[in-house]
């Protein structure tokens, strides 16, 4: 990045002693746009590609009841992180639908700051949506297929 200041500086050096080079000079601060906008745009894809990496990684499993002692947080949710990263927060919107049913009948945002190291596994219990039925089209929780969506992980 340092190089794109040289040539900004250079550029700004040769139309200040050569005012007639103005179109040299609108020509090259164009090209150090174009370079910053290409460098930020590599620098993005490297990151994406990184972060896809680690979360390719981390395994989420949702589930009602089955490891929750307590009925007043029934919903069991566990991240297994597989990744080099360590896990510092995470978020979610716990999901569920009846079978056979597209539209999801619970629904409940989640968000811890647990950490979470390298190639372990954390799994706590949450409390119930207080809006939500326990009972939707005839089936109870239990027999609901629970899920995730929207999940943010922050790692380093």
């Amino acid at each position: 990045m340092l190089w794109v200041v040289v040539i900004g500086i250079i550029l700004l050096i040769i139309f200040a002693a050569n005012p007639q080079g103005c179109g040299l000079v609108i020509m090259g601060i164009t090209v150090v746009i174009v370079l910053i906008i290409f460098n930020i745009s590599e620098n993005n894809q490297k990151s994406t590609k990184a972060s896809r990496k680690v979360l390719d990684k981390i395994k989420i499993e949702v589930e009602y009841e089955n490891s929750c002692s307590d009925k007043e947080y029934p919903i069991h949710v566990e991240l297994t992180n597989n990744s080099h990263a360590e896990i510092y927060s995470y978020s979610m919107k716990v999901i569920a639908f009846a079978k056979g049913h597209s539209k999801s009948v619970y629904s409940s945002r989640i968000e811890s700051d647990k950490i979470i190291s390298s190639n372990s596994r954390y799994g706590s219990c949450w409390k119930w949506n207080a809006y939500a039925d326990k009972v939707e089209r005839g089936q109870t929780p239990d027999q609901w297929i629970w899920s995730f969506t929207d999940a943010r992980i922050g790692y380093r």
